[in-house]
């Protein structure tokens, strides 16, 4: 171990024991901290020019989020899950309850979004402009968006997706109907 920490030393020009000073720990206080380092952990393969979108992030929370937001059933079905599966994260619940984050998956999408196309002068990457905005990658305009976001106003909608899973709550509720169905399809396509 010692070879290593010396050689590691000499790469970085520094002395002392192989960790000091290469990793700190801070106390995150408030939802906004939380978020700030949410942000920042999920940027960083963009900030780094290792990707150049948040969906081609590896290993970031945001693309695992991204990807599973945007596999349909077929697409879950044919994936062979390994039987140790990876921890769940915390969802986004866009409230103040306290089991999840208190804001919405989409606007933390479009925050990370924003934050990534900012030119920063001492990182070397960020999301190019030409690159679609992460709502456009999942398919919503912003007309749909907009829709889609007032559709939480009315309370006697009690399930909100495409017409696939409204159908298989249907099923599984042995209904016909289900209050918010004809808008639902015409948004969540």
């Amino acid at each position: 171990m010692k070879h290593v920490s010396r050689k590691a030393n000499e790469e970085d020009k520094c002395t002392g024991h192989f960790w000091e000073g290469r990793f700190k720990s801070q106390a995150l206080l408030n939802e906004q901290a939380v978020l700030a380092c949410m942000a920042y952990v999920d940027l960083n393969p963009v900030r780094a020019n290792m990707a150049g979108s948040l969906d081609e992030s590896e290993f970031t929370s945001i693309s695992q989020r991204i990807k599973e937001y945007a596999l349909t059933k077929e697409d879950k079905a044919a994936i062979n899950e390994p039987e140790n599966k990876p921890l769940i994260l915390a969802n986004f619940i866009g409230g103040n309850d306290k089991d999840g984050i208190a804001y919405t998956f989409m606007d933390y999408l479009e925050l990370v979004d924003w934050t990534g196309r900012a030119i920063v002068e001492s990182k070397t990457g960020y999301i190019d402009t030409v690159e679609p905005k992460i709502l456009d990658k999942l398919g919503f305009t912003s007309e749909i968006w907009f829709k889609a976001v007032s559709l939480y106003n009315n309370m006697n909608y009690t399930y909100i997706g495409n017409d696939e899973q409204l159908k298989a709550i249907c099923k599984d509720k042995q209904q016909k109907w289900m209050a918010g169905s004809r808008v639902c399809r015409e948004l969540y396509v």
